[in-house]
């Protein structure tokens, strides 16, 4: 690349040397590119065309005109929508357009007949256009972290999807999926309930809203839960490996969690497994039952907190920060070193002070 030319001269510069020479392939990613050239039409041989990581705001309407491209990668830049004749590319199987600003799809997107690979995740998406149900040879979608509140009503027609990734949007229902799924991610949506009929390989729930998996749920790998309030095991994931923020946990930590102990999680050797199981017997009922000594208690912009202190046996004890946020009613046990004395202190040495004077949080607006 010439450093004494612009982007965009040496972007056009690259697409006349890829049609002098009939290359396939063209590579116009990190460059500072902010505008295409309509020049990229003219290269109809083009099978894969990079243009990640550059500011651009918009694709030419002259990309139709690459209706022999296999793969467009087009992430991290500052798009907000696609152009309509990006339905022309009938021959294009992977398109990744994650990382960029995109807060519609034009209908033509269900044109894409042979797309396989679809990434859209890190955009601004609240709605699909109803057509992306065309899509049926589409085997994986990802849409995290978008703002999508609705999905397209029944996307049973996907018959070829395996993957599907949803989290960290505002989902409080899907639609009916496709029968058998390898892996479906919908954690950290409000959701409250799962479609029926639904089998799938791995389910990540963690951080939703729901209590009751439908009866004939089928999950033959993993389940992922954490950070929500499951009361059932259907009979079609007892065979599945449980875990709660990662931790491999059995069925009755779910579904009778008031038989667990505080002696039966002391005994755990792990904090992450203490921790999880203090989180389904609840962290009041467990503080009570291990006859824990209360060192400090206050409340601050962070909610109510209280600083605990476990005697244990042949071992240093066991001091934990105990803290309600109001502002989404969940609860936290984090375990601090046991010189701490008072709740201020152990929220500094959590958030990273090395001088708790230093740690004076702020009430945001």
């Amino acid at each position: 690349m010439d450093n004494k030319k612009t982007p965009y001269e040496n972007a056009l510069e690259r697409i006349k040397n890829a049609k002098r020479t009939g290359r396939k392939d063209l590579g116009l990613s990190v460059t500072g590119l902010e505008t295409i050239p309509p020049e990229i039409g003219e290269l109809t041989q083009l099978e894969v065309l990079f243009l990640n990581q550059n500011p651009l705001k918009t694709l030419p309407p002259e990309i139709g005109n690459l209706v022999n491209l296999r793969s467009l990668d087009a992430r991290g830049g500052n798009l907000t929508q696609l152009p309509l004749e990006i339905g022309n590319l009938k021959t294009l199987k992977r398109l990744d357009i994650s990382s960029n600003r995109i807060t519609t799809l034009p209908s033509e997107i269900g044109n894409l007949e042979s797309l396989e690979l679809l990434y859209m995740g890190g955009n601004r998406l609240t709605t699909l256009p109803p057509e992306i149900r065309k899509l049926d040879r589409l085997e994986e979608l990802e849409l995290s972290m978008n703002l999508l509140e609705v999905l397209p009503a029944d996307l049973r027609s996907m018959v070829e999807l395996r993957r599907l990734t949803l989290h960290s949007n505002q989902l409080t229902e899907l639609p009916l999926l496709p029968i058998y799924l390898d892996a479906l991610v919908v954690s950290e949506n409000p959701l409250i309930a799962l479609p029926e009929e639904l089998t799938v390989k791995n389910l990540y729930i963690d951080y939703t809203r729901i209590t009751l998996l439908p009866d004939d749920l089928v999950v033959k790998g993993h389940l992922m839960l954490g950070g929500n309030q499951i009361e059932n095991i259907p009979v079609g994931c007892l065979n599945t490996t449980l875990f709660w923020d990662g931790t491999v946990i059995d069925t009755r930590v779910i579904t009778h969690p008031e038989t667990i102990t505080a002696d039966e999680v002391l005994a755990k050797p792990y904090w992450e497994v203490r921790r999880m199981m203090m989180e389904r017997m609840g962290y009041k009922k467990f503080i009570m039952q291990a006859n824990s000594t209360v060192l400090d208690r206050d409340g601050n912009v962070e909610g109510e907190r209280q600083l605990v202190r476990i005697e244990l046996d042949e071992h240093e004890p066991l001091v934990m920060l105990h803290v309600h946020d109001p502002s989404t009613a969940r609860e936290y046990m984090m375990r601090v070193p046991p010189d701490m004395q008072t709740c201020h202190q152990a929220a500094a040495w959590v958030a990273g002070f090395d001088d708790p004077d230093d740690y004076n949080p702020l009430v945001e607006t």
